[in-house]
């Protein structure tokens, strides 16, 4: 790959976030042959990045496409695999079929990962690749997430967490390199977007979708719209909360998430903070 120059200043990486880049490259060569779980996010944008330049087109990126994926995100990944210059393909998935991840429990992820890698798994072992890889890192180790179980179930490896890579590192290493995506939001599936014990619906995800587009075309760049019924509650980076309540900002948002199906519409004045859904896991079990 030849990164666009001009866009983003470059800044040598620390010399321990250059070897730790240089152990991921080596530890992916290392595999022969690899299918790399790619959702065009800062991590496995770092991980397929690596893994073009050990393999080549012995590496295979997949990005799994389902109710639970916008399309934006789709998209973003399908173009940032073209620009790393990786073999890539979109893989459909049905995720609401599964009873266990329609229920929305607080372990939801882990069965949403045993479906999601267990496919993966079943599709590498067709097209002759040894290993399946993903992009968790040492930083997910500190918030809830079952579907870290469902990965050391499986055997999937996540050679950025074995090398030690933090999230702050990858940024650095992707910025570094030129890459796509180091400066983006954190991003989660549409799921997270909705409480624990709410099921999910083609509906109410397809719902969310359009908010969220919605307040993406407006301008606005790190956007949660959490789903609590008729109820639309936005959560937006703190710089972005005054321009939201600016009259004729405020009127347009209410019009548009409207039309996609919410009775109300409110704005957070906490704004955004990841995995504030788990806020309510972490009250109950305060109260226990």
């Amino acid at each position: 790959m030849t990164p666009e120059r001009g866009t983003v200043p470059f800044s040598p990486p620390p010399e321990a976030v250059t070897t730790k880049y240089q152990m991921l490259v080596d530890r992916l060569k290392a595999m022969n042959k690899v299918l790399v779980a790619y959702s065009g996010g800062v991590d496995s944008t770092l991980l397929l990045a690596a893994a073009v330049e050990a393999l080549g087109h012995d590496a295979l990126a997949i990005t799994i496409h389902s109710p639970l994926h916008s399309m934006r995100e789709i998209k973003k990944a399908e173009d940032r695999a073209r620009k790393l210059g990786a073999q890539h393909m979109t893989v459909h998935v049905d995720l609401l079929s599964d009873q266990d991840i329609q229920a929305n429990e607080p372990d939801r992820c882990y069965f949403c990962k045993t479906t999601l890698f267990t496919h993966l798994k079943e599709l590498a072992a067709k097209g002759n690749l040894n290993v399946v890889v993903e992009g968790s890192n040492v930083s997910d180790l500190d918030d809830f997430r079952p579907g870290l179980k469902a990965i050391r179930e499986l055997g999937i490896h996540s050679p950025l967490r074995e090398v030690g890579f933090s999230k702050d590192e990858i940024r650095t290493m992707l910025k570094a390199k030129e890459f796509p995506g180091w400066d983006d939001p954190s991003n989660s599936c549409l799921a997270a977007r909705i409480p624990y014990g709410e099921e999910l619906s083609y509906e109410s995800l397809a719902r969310i979708e359009a908010a969220e587009e919605a307040l993406h075309e407006l301008g606005f760049r790190l956007v949660r719209v959490r789903h609590h019924g008729p109820v639309a509650r936005i959560e937006l980076s703190q710089e972005e909360i005054n321009r939201a309540a600016i009259d004729r900002t405020r009127r347009k948002i209410v019009g548009a998430l409207t039309r996609a199906g919410f009775q109300y519409v409110c704005l957070d004045l906490q704004g955004y903070r990841t995995g504030s859904m788990n806020e309510l896991l972490d009250r109950a079990s305060s109260r226990e």
